[in-house]
C-alpha cells in the first residue's frame, strides 16, 4: 500500500530497519536524481562544526586532559570509524584497525591504520603492544542477520576471547565495548541499567554473554571493562546497510526519488542518539569520568517513525511518498534508554536534539552532493 504524507511541522523519531523500493510513478522535476534542499530554520544552529562535535564539554570538565594510546577495532564501520576520528581530534594516539585495508577510508594523518583480523591472536598482540585502551567495535553480526544461537555465540565470543588474551599479554588496561539496548525486556518506559533483561533473539543473548565475559574475564586478566548499551545511533555519512537503522535508508530514498519504505504502522518508537554525542561519551572513559561498569547511551526520548517522517518533510520542504511493508519480527514496538545514570556522572552533558542532528546530516549530504556534481 502506498501513502503520501504532506508533511508540515516538526517532530522526533525512531529506527526500525527499512529498505528502499523504487517508485516508478515518481518523476522528479528538472533533474534525474533530486538532491535534498534544507529549509532554513532560524531556531536551529545548522553549522555542523558547533554543538558537541568538538567536545567543548570535555574540555571544560577536564582542563588537564589525559592523552591515551588507543586501538579502535572495527574502524571500517560507522561507529568505530567516527570514534577513531573523534579520539584523534581530542588529542589521543589512535590506531584504527579492521579486517579490510583502511587506506581509502579518509582517516586524518594523525590516525594510524592497520589491517587486523580479530581471529588472529598474533595480529592482535602486535596491534595492542604499547597501547593502554581498546575500543572493541569489530562485529560480523547485527540484529537482522538471523544467525542460529550457536553461530551467533561463536561469532561474538571467540573474537572477544582473543581480544582479552591479547590485552593480558600486552598489558592493556581497559576495554570499552558497545553493547545494545536490545538486551532489555520490552517496556513502554525508558529502560534503566537495572531493568529486566530478556534476550529475545540470539543476537541479544550473545551481547549479554559478551558483556559477562568482558566484565568477569577482564577483571581476572587486569583489564577493566566499560559497557555502553547504545541506542539507535545516526549521523552524517551513515551508509544504508543492514542493521544501520532507518535514517540512512530514508535519506537515500529521498535523494534517489524513491518511495520511503515504512515497516508497520509507523507507531513503533526508537531512541535516536547523534553520533557526535556517542563519541563524546565514549571518549569520557579516557578521562576517568565514569566510575560504573555498565551505562545506557541513549537520550531517553521514544520517538515514532511517523514523527520522523514529519521531521524529515519539514526540514527538506518535501512531501514524502510511503510504501508500507510488514514489520520485522525483531523490531521492538517501543524503545528508549534512560540516560539518568550517565548524566549523574556527566551533569554538564547535553544530548543533541533529533531535529538539530538531522540538520547536520542533511548539510553533510548536501555538501557531498555538491562535491559529486562538481567532479
Amino acid at each position: 500500500m502506498n501513502r503520501k504524507f504532506s508533511l508540515i511541522g516538526e517532530a522526533n523519531c525512531e529506527p526500525n530497519c527499512a529498505e528502499v523500493t523504487p517508485a516508478p510513478d515518481i518523476r522528479p522535476i528538472g533533474r534525474e536524481r533530486p538532491h535534498l534542499r534544507l529549509v532554513r530554520d532560524d531556531d536551529i544552529d545548522a553549522n555542523p562544526r558547533t554543538g558537541n562535535l568538538r567536545g567543548g564539554l570535555m574540555s571544560a570538565v577536564c582542563p588537564q586532559r589525559q592523552s591515551r594510546r588507543i586501538v579502535v577495532l572495527g574502524a571500517s564501520g560507522f561507529l568505530g570509524g567516527n570514534l577513531a576520528r573523534y579520539l584523534a581530534m581530542m588529542g589521543h594516539d589512535v590506531l584504527a584497525t579492521a579486517r579490510r585495508d583502511l587506506s581509502g577510508y579518509g582517516f586524518p594523518s594523525n590516525v594510524s591504520t592497520r589491517s587486523v583480523d580479530v581471529g588472529d591472536l598474533a595480529g592482535l598482540i602486535a596491534a595492542f603492544t604499547g597501547r593502554e585502551m581498546v575500543y572493541h567495535f569489530a562485529s560480523s553480526t547485527n540484529l537482522l542477520t538471523n544467525k542460529q544461537l550457536d553461530q551467533e555465540l561463536d561469532a561474538t565470543l571467540t573474537p572477544a576471547k582473543n581480544i582479552l588474551a591479547a590485552c593480558k599479554h600486552t598489558g592493556v588496561q581497559q576495554i570499552v565495548f558497545p553493547s545494545s539496548g536490545c538486551v532489555y525486556a520490552f517496556n513502554r518506559e525508558p529502560r534503566i541499567e537495572t531493568s529486566a533483561i530478556e534476550a529475545s533473539s540470539p543476537y541479544a543473548y550473545a551481547k549479554l554473554k559478551l558483556e559477562e565475559l568482558l566484565l568477569n574475564e577482564g577483571q581476572r586478566c587486569g583489564c577493566r571493562a566499560k559497557i555502553f548499551r547504545i541506542a539507535n545511533a545516526y549521523g552524517p555519512k551513515q551508509e544504508p546497510r543492514s542493521g544501520q537503522g532507518v535514517i540512512p535508508y530514508w535519506l537515500a530514498a529521498l535523494r534517489q526519488g524513491h518511495n520511503i519504505v515504512l515497516r508497520g504502522d509507523g507507531k513503533s518508537t526508537r531512541d535516536f542518539v547523534f553520533i557526535n554525542d556517542v563519541c563524546q561519551v565514549l571518549e569520557s572513559v579516557c578521562q576517568d569520568l565514569l566510575q560504573s561498569e555498565i551505562y545506557n547511551l541513549g537520550t531517553g526520548n521514544a520517538v515514532s517513525l511517523n514523527e520522523l517522517l514529519i521531521t524529515l518533510g519539514s526540514l527538506t520542504g518535501r512531501s514524502i511518498d510511503v510504501s508500507h511493508q510488514p514489520q520485522h519480527a525483531t523490531d521492538f514496538p517501543g524503545f528508549a534508554l534512560s540516560p539518568e545514570k550517565l548524566l549523574k556522572e556527566m551533569p554538564q552533558f547535553r544530548f543533541t536534539p533529533l531535529r538539530a542532528g538531522l540538520v547536520q546530516v542533511l548539510h553533510a549530504s548536501e555538501s557531498a552532493s555538491q562535491l559529486s556534481r562538481a567532479a
